[in-house]
């Protein structure tokens, strides 16, 4: 009998302790992938508890800047057999290094001019790395073995998108 009290006990805190905040949900129901937007911000434990969209779109930048080191680190593991490459995937992935070297970059101007409340500068720079990320995905062309890295990437952008677009509003 002691053990079914303390499941009934244990078993709300359970459920509270696992649910989605609804800050996140609200938010996620603006972005084009509403599901990769809730798992993605629900992977960061600062995100629980959070209401403002200012926490949220600190949270995303860095979470699009992790997926764009991840993404470069991906390229130079890539680059390092290169036998095996196409020489076209070949130089797309040397544009690609560049291209997520200024979209992580453009990322970090992002995160400053959330901070500093330059909110229309945080739509021009994730628009920009967004745009990189498209610029890698077509110097590699139909072979390339960056399409979901580069979709990832893209769907982390589009929270702070709309994150900012919600701030601004």
């Amino acid at each position: 009998m002691k053990s079914l009290t303390t499941f009934f006990f244990i078993l709300p805190l359970l459920c509270i302790a696992t649910a989605i905040n609804p800050e996140i949900v609200s938010l996620c129901e603006k972005s084009q992938n509403k599901a990769f937007c809730v798992a993605a911000l629900e992977s960061d434990p600062v995100s629980q508890g959070q209401k403002d969209l200012t926490s949220f779109g600190i949270i995303a930048i860095e979470l699009a800047i992790k997926q764009a080191v991840k993404t470069t680190a991906q390229i130079k593991t890539l680059l390092q057999n290169t036998t095996e490459l196409d020489p076209a995937v070949e130089d797309g992935l040397r544009d690609c290094t560049d291209f997520y070297t200024d979209a992580t970059a453009q990322l970090d101007d992002s995160l400053a001019a959330l901070t500093a409340n330059a909110y229309d500068d945080v739509m021009t720079w994730i628009k920009t790395a967004v745009k990189d990320a498209e610029s890698c995905e077509s110097s590699l062309g139909e072979l390339s073995p960056l399409k979901q890295a580069n979709a990832n990437f893209k769907d982390y952008c589009n929270i702070n998108i709309v994150t900012a677009s919600l701030i601004v509003a």
